[in-house]
């Protein structure tokens, strides 16, 4: 039997992880510092982040059909400037992301390359799946959003609200310091 893994605010990649991977990456491996920045960056899912096409970066977003309707995805202005000269230097094809190969990356091996960089640098196992790093996004954007759960779930593409509101759960460790820093009776 398959049992579909349930993400919560346990194995999700913090903020010190994802700054520690991509610190480490755009030492090592621009590609793959890039691939980290997409999904952390953007909250594209997997299956979108291998579909963008080097035109986002100049219009700021692409539309994309998934799960029956148009999502857009919104590329911040920082992110397209900073990876423009990576990408155009790239001569490899419409698409933003392609393996050694020369094919456009699967799924499969995003999953690959954040689970090997990840052990690499010591991040948690857990926090490596591709859609921690989209959770890592929503949980961005509401600290500076100031809990707009509204927009986020239209940023998201979610049809049902319910499903956005996951992103508010806080892990055990931000209970804990949640808890010390208001209990000062």
């Amino acid at each position: 039997m398959k049992v579909r893994h349930r993400l919560d605010a346990e194995n999700v990649i913090t903020e010190d992880e994802f700054k520690l991977l991509s610190d480490k990456l755009r030492q090592a491996n621009q590609k793959h510092y890039w691939v980290v920045q997409f999904l952390g960056k953007t909250g594209v899912r997997v299956s979108e982040l291998i579909r963008l096409k080097k035109d986002c970066l100049t219009t700021g977003h692409q539309d994309m059909f998934i799960k029956g309707k148009v999502r857009r995805i919104y590329i911040p202005s920082v992110l397209a400037q900073e990876s423009a000269e990576f990408f155009s230097e790239q001569n490899n094809g419409p698409l933003l992301f392609y393996s050694r190969s020369g094919e456009p990356y699967s799924r499969h091996g995003i999953k690959r390359l954040l689970t090997f960089h990840g052990e690499k640098y010591g991040i948690r196992r857990e926090a490596l799946r591709p859609h921690s790093f989209r959770h890592f996004y929503a949980k961005q954007f509401l600290r500076v959003a100031e809990n707009d759960i509204s927009m986020l779930q239209d940023i998201l593409g979610h049809s049902n609200i319910n499903t956005t509101a996951l992103y508010l759960k806080t892990s055990a460790a931000e209970k804990r310091a949640r808890i010390d820093a208001a209990v000062d009776w």
